[in-house]
């Protein structure tokens, strides 16, 4: 259960981060250094050789990006589209420019929608637990229902839990009582001192005789 709630987790942290804007993309490119053209350089947007008069060649991040004087308003409207040309090996090009998504609304709703699944889930199962019920079962509804599936599990009886195979019940720990003769200490439910030998009135049942079939 704690894989799959790290690992939701880590989904919602993926879904939140979101990338640049197509505004700051234009921004970088209207402040980059600008050099004149070379004489095989084409522009990014049409295609055709760029003259130093008609013209110039951007610098960014590595890069030079020939484009034409009257396409670089074009380029700056559509920067995704034309920057998704470029072979884009080096490691500061990773971010692929051409495939950003503009952050809206619905990937709030959506991260805060898993997020809450996860929360109830978690914690349908962890009562699940408590109440001996499968914990998977009560993850998933949880997780689908919410605040529904907690009040839903607080309708359900709960079930005595059956040891694994290799392990064993603790004993219960009482408090020793002390004799009224010597004053060593007994079980609670003793009927004797096992020092004195003077007889005690137990406190409690022993769970040997509890184990006893009790006969008409």
């Amino acid at each position: 259960m704690r894989t799959r709630v790290m690992g939701f987790l880590l989904l919602f942290c993926v879904l939140s981060i979101a990338p640049l804007r197509a505004a700051d993309i234009a921004r970088e490119l209207r402040e980059a250094p600008r050099r004149p053209p070379g004489d095989e350089d084409r522009c990014l947007v049409c295609g055709d050789l760029v003259k130093s008069e008609s013209g110039f060649v951007l610098e960014i991040r590595g890069r030079l990006i020939p484009v034409g004087l009257q396409d670089f308003d074009i380029l700056l409207a559509e920067p995704q589209r034309y920057l998704s040309q470029l072979s884009m090996n080096g490691a500061w090009f990773q971010e692929a420019w051409g495939q950003e998504v503009e952050p809206t609304n619905s990937w709030l709703a959506w991260g805060l929608l898993m997020l809450g699944g996860v929360l109830f889930g978690g914690l349908a199962g962890h009562l699940a637990l408590q109440k001996g019920l499968p914990p998977g079962v009560w993850f998933i509804t949880g997780f689908i229902l919410n605040i529904l599936a907690l009040l839903l599990l607080t309708t359900q009886k709960g079930k005595s839990r059956r040891l694994s195979a290799g392990m064993i019940r603790l004993p219960k720990t009482v408090t020793p009582v002390a004799c009224t003769g010597c004053g060593s200490f007994n079980h609670p439910t003793a009927a004797a001192c096992a020092c004195c030998c003077n007889v005690l009135e137990p406190s409690s049942e022993s769970e040997i005789m509890r184990a006893l079939p009790v006969h008409p």
